[in-house]
């Protein structure tokens, strides 16, 4: 994996890195000590799979909206309705950052964060929810073990301080506007 690659390089030479995503929320991705590695995650931006009867998409943190809303909507599915442009706004930073228009319905933007594959600092490779498991039985965030989506909240977080997401599990939801 060249993210993971990327990571271990930066953590044997002790040099600073920042992945840098579509940039809508903030300007913490602007290097504030000299040498710093900016990671560009323009092209993670792939639909890995859709899963109809378990309502879960697995896709890489640049997946837009857009797109994610138009492969859903072909299977009566979607993501719920952030606030902000489909178009050039990625799915994992309206979920860790919180932007959820629809969460009184659909729950708080990171409980529907399922699983995620995460390159940490150092370079190892953690996976939650049901990533960390060998299972074909649908994904869920709850289990097993300890819930760590809230480490990626907030600038800290999803701003690289805690390493890079590079594939995540989202939770779909049954389209409720009309079939045709």
């Amino acid at each position: 994996m060249e993210a993971q690659a990327v990571i271990k390089i930066c953590n044997r030479n002790k040099i600073p890195f920042i992945p840098v995503g579509s940039n809508q929320w903030s300007l913490t991705s602007a290097p504030n000590r000299p040498n710093t590695v900016l990671i560009d995650c323009k092209r993670m931006g792939q639909i890995h799979e859709i899963d109809e009867k378990n309502m879960y998409a697995v896709i890489e943190p640049l997946v837009s909206l857009a797109q994610l809303h138009g492969e859903a909507n072909k299977r009566g599915l979607y993501i719920g309705s952030p606030e902000a442009s489909a178009q050039s706004s990625a799915v994992a930073g309206h979920l860790f950052q919180g932007m959820w228009g629809v969460g009184y319905r659909l729950g708080v933007a990171y409980r529907n964060i399922l699983g995620l594959e995460w390159v940490l600092p150092n370079g190892e490779i953690l996976r939650t929810g049901s990533f960390s498991q060998d299972a074909d039985n649908g994904f869920w965030g709850e289990g097993p073990g300890p819930d760590l989506r809230g480490m990626l909240r907030g600038y800290a977080g999803a701003m690289g301080g805690v390493g890079m997401v590079t594939k995540m599990a989202v939770k779909l939801h049954p389209y409720p506007g009309p079939k045709e």
